[in-house]
């Protein structure tokens, strides 16, 4: 969030004279949305350090595991813009919160889980991007450098019991707030 803040500062020309647009940028950059966004992600990747996969333990199901991460954010931006974000967002994380919370020792509910997981990432980037429409780089840039800090926080956890799947259910309702939230906020402006 604070490299956020400073990234948004810097491109709002306060330390350097960037070029302005060809075109108005109505309410100027809403920080509220984006810094919310930013969080969801960073706080998802400590949701999903805290879920455990006892049935992942070959190389074939590494793959199916990667394959279905892939094809959900494969498939979430096609969602994105068929459903929109906010429908797209509360279909999906509900699929994955049971999925992944409820199911995670069992292969193909957790494959689901995880499909269903991943098509909120395309969902919270584009949402990023159309806080920051001059700065599409800048908006996936933000979106990436908070899954590092997010993943090494889940793993420094050491949580047990039933602690593991509402840390993970916790972290799937952030998310869902945060992208419902940009979205209202969005939909506002335009």
């Amino acid at each position: 969030v604070v490299c956020a803040g400073v990234g948004l500062f810097l491109r709002e020309g306060a330390l350097y004279d960037a070029p302005e647009p060809a075109r108005e940028r109505p309410g100027g950059v809403a920080i509220m949305p984006i810094a919310l966004l930013t969080a969801s992600v960073a706080v998802r990747a400590i949701g999903g350090s805290a879920v455990s996969f006892p049935w992942n333990d070959t190389a074939m199901t590494a793959v199916a595991l990667a394959v279905a991460v892939a094809a959900g954010k494969a498939a979430g931006g096609y969602a994105c813009d068929r459903l929109g974000a906010g429908r797209t967002a509360a279909l999906s994380l509900a699929a994955a919160a049971v999925a992944v919370t409820l199911c995670g020792q069992w292969m193909i509910p957790s494959l689901i889980g995880q499909f269903a997981l991943n098509l909120t990432m395309p969902v919270t980037l584009w949402l990023i991007a159309r806080a920051i429409p001059d700065s599409p780089g800048f908006a996936f840039g933000l979106a990436a450098s908070a899954l590092w800090p997010g993943t090494l926080a889940g793993r420094l956890m050491t949580l047990t019991g039933p602690a593991r799947p509402l840390c993970a259910l916790i972290s799937l309702l952030f998310g869902l707030i945060a992208i419902l939230y940009a979205e209202n906020k969005r939909a506002a402006s335009a």
